[in-house]
């Protein structure tokens, strides 16, 4: 197993904190907090689900759709789960929810060129 995906994630990582380090210091003063939690729950999300295709691609197929399809499943769960606690911690709701989707459509958009490039390559070899 080749671990091709810390690079691309942490890339994309770099630019979006590049790109809102000083709308989120300027203008999210009072959230701020729940911004930051809401990338990080996407980040690490978009980490283990990278890691679950790179660990499935060699497998045989029904062992990478269930492993894909699951571990997507488990994911959402958990994710739904830590969101559930950070609403009872105080996180103000609109902005954790926002910055929550938006950090996990980029990172998912990233989860699926990956997915199409590893594929390619591995239908081709």
């Amino acid at each position: 197993m080749r671990f091709r995906f810390p690079k691309p994630v942490l890339i994309l990582a770099g630019i979006l904190a590049a790109l809102l380090a000083y709308p989120v210091i300027a203008w999210f003063d009072d959230t701020r907090s729940a911004i930051y939690a809401a990338g990080a729950m996407a980040f690490i999300n978009a980490v283990v689900g990278l890691w679950i295709i790179e660990w499935s691609i060699d497998k045989e197929n029904f062992v990478f759709m269930a492993a894909y399809f699951g571990g997507m499943g488990a994911r959402v769960l958990i994710m739904l789960l830590v969101f559930a606690y950070l609403l009872t911690e105080g996180f103000d709701p609109q902005t954790l929810t926002f910055f929550l989707l938006g950090f996990y459509f980029v990172f998912l958009i990233q989860e699926i060129v990956f997915l199409v490039k590893v594929m390619s390559k591995h239908v081709g070899s």
